[in-house]
């Protein structure tokens, strides 16, 4: 079980995804957590296991400006046509 000891895992943790990779398990899951200026925000965490019961937290997979870049569409080559109504998820 992971239990809330990050800042950015004080509204929850959720949609978690496990991996058997060579022999260790590895867990991703969404940390939800409160920006300063009051928006929520979602991370994604990871944390690795030898027997599915004791988990060692490794931390964030993906740098927060990474990600704020992502969510502005600022993704995409240089000169791309960007279609009339993309679709977002």
């Amino acid at each position: 079980m992971i239990f809330p000891t990050f800042a950015n895992e004080t509204l929850g943790r959720e949609d978690p995804k496990v991996y058997e990779a060579d022999g260790r398990y590895v867990l991703f899951y969404n940390a939800i957590w409160r920006t300063e200026t009051g928006a929520i925000a979602c991370d994604i965490m990871c944390g690795v296991s030898d027997d599915l019961e004791t988990w060692e937290k490794r931390g964030l997979v993906v740098p927060h400006r990474r990600v704020a870049a992502v969510g502005e569409g600022r993704c995409g080559a240089p000169g791309r046509r960007r279609p009339r109504r993309p679709h977002r998820w």
